[in-house]
């Protein structure tokens, strides 16, 4: 949900509270003002009965449906007795029981008391809680128009600059160094938020300048001590004087700088990867590029005693780089020789651009949900650093392709689906 319309709905909530506190206050005092005229109007014909009694007419021609009035014996008593009460009083129209308001009065007039009942139909309780109620429901549906019709016209307008700096965040990357170019504005926030981004995007630039520097110098540099060592490690092998324990721990030596070369070359793989600087917008075919790559790995598999199907499509073509597809077939097909048992079968299936590479094997000895994970070996091998699947997993994601593991005894198989264009 965008947040105009989270801003819209709060302020829907807020009003329909505050009209449902209003609602209660403002029939309590409609309430009290219905009674307070309905008492001003039973006093007023209180007075205009009295007035009739004062000029002589008789009490009969003074009684109706509305007033009673009964003379009594006056026993002395000068000053006036006035009482309100609420009633329930049969309407001589609809004959139902209808709430009326009653005046009660005791008033001395010359040398006689009388006592005068008048009453006046009241507003039903039930008829106010409606008018009060379709009165609030009107305002409430005059209000929810006003601010839907202000949120979608007026502060569209003023969040216009907070969705104009939103897309220029989404185009903004590390690895380019183009400008931020975010919109003026003379709300305050907005210059706030505007000058902080611009702040942290050439922070993050320059980080990533910094680290991207120290992880080419540092592979760069590691390569050449490695490959150094490795050819000292060669002579030493050479040496007809060295001894068979000497030999093998100069062998040991020489197959862990390889590691450490290997090591450095995938880490450097995956950082690359990360930062965005493979473009992605190439078309390659996979079916080409896996022809160019099976027939080493099928000599690798002979040597190793295994057998190597394969049956590919002539063609899937799909968006991406074709320098990662490579890195990501050559990972998988190695993964799938490697991992194998001597003697063991391997197949590789390219079938409507999905890549189905299978393998024997014995079972895993880590969950599958961990094997696309950097560091995580499915075996023991001394040669296995536990980044192959890793960096095939990179590529897939920001390639777009899916790429899954199951086990099915005694098949190992990877599924990579490729998206046709």
């Amino acid at each position: 949900m965008s947040l105009l319309n989270k801003i819209t709905l709060i302020y829907l909530s807020v009003i329909l509270v505050v009209l449902g506190i209003a609602g209660i206050i403002i029939y309590h005092q409609f309430q009290q003002l219905v009674v307070q005229e309905t008492d001003y109007t039973l006093y007023h014909n209180l007075q205009i009965v009295k007035e009739g009694i004062r000029s002589g007419k008789p009490i009969e021609a003074l009684n109706n449906e509305r007033v009673h009035i009964t003379q009594l014996p006056n026993h002395g008593r000068t000053e006036e007795i006035r009482t309100y009460a609420d009633t329930l009083i049969q309407h001589y129209y609809t004959q139902k029981l209808e709430p009326f308001r009653k005046i009660t009065a005791l008033t001395p007039i010359g040398k006689s008391l009388y006592r005068i009942e008048i009453t006046e139909i009241f507003i039903e309780e039930e008829d106010m809680k409606r008018v009060v109620a379709d009165m609030l429901r009107k305002l409430f549906i005059a209000l929810a128009g006003a601010i839907i019709l202000f949120s979608f016209l007026f502060s569209r307008q003023l969040l216009k600059p907070f969705r104009q700096i939103l897309s220029q965040m989404e185009r903004f990357t590390v690895e380019r160094d183009i400008p931020l170019h975010l919109p003026y504005t003379h709300t305050r926030e907005f210059q706030q938020l505007s000058s902080f981004l611009k702040q942290m995007a050439q922070r993050a630039r320059n980080e990533y300048r910094a680290l991207k520097e120290f992880v080419e110098n540092t592979s760069h540099e590691l390569q050449t001590p490695v490959a150094i060592a490795q050819g000292k490690m060669e002579l030493l092998l050479q040496d007809p004087e060295l001894k068979p324990q000497q030999a093998e721990l100069v062998a040991s030596a020489k197959e862990a700088l390889a590691r450490l070369s290997r090591l450095s070359k995938g880490l450097s793989l995956l950082t690359k990867i990360e930062n965005g600087e493979y473009q992605l917008q190439e078309k390659t075919n996979v079916a080409q590029v896996l022809q160019r790559l099976l027939p080493d790995f099928a000599e690798l598999a002979k040597l190793k005693g295994q057998l190597f199907a394969t049956h590919i499509e002539d063609s899937c073509l799909t968006q991406g780089n074709n320098t990662l597809l490579e890195i990501l077939l050559a990972n998988i097909l190695k993964n799938a020789v490697q991992h194998n048992n001597p003697g063991g079968r391997v197949e590789v299936i390219l079938k409507q651009c999905v890549l189905t590479v299978r393998n024997t094997g014995k079972k895993p000895e880590l969950p599958p949900q961990v094997f696309f994970q950097r560091f995580a070996k499915g075996s023991n091998g001394r040669g296995n650093l536990g980044l192959g699947l890793a960096i095939a997993k990179k590529i897939c994601d920001v390639s777009g392709y899916h790429i899954q593991y199951q086990y099915k005894q005694p098949w190992h198989e990877i599924q990579i689906r490729f998206c046709p264009t």
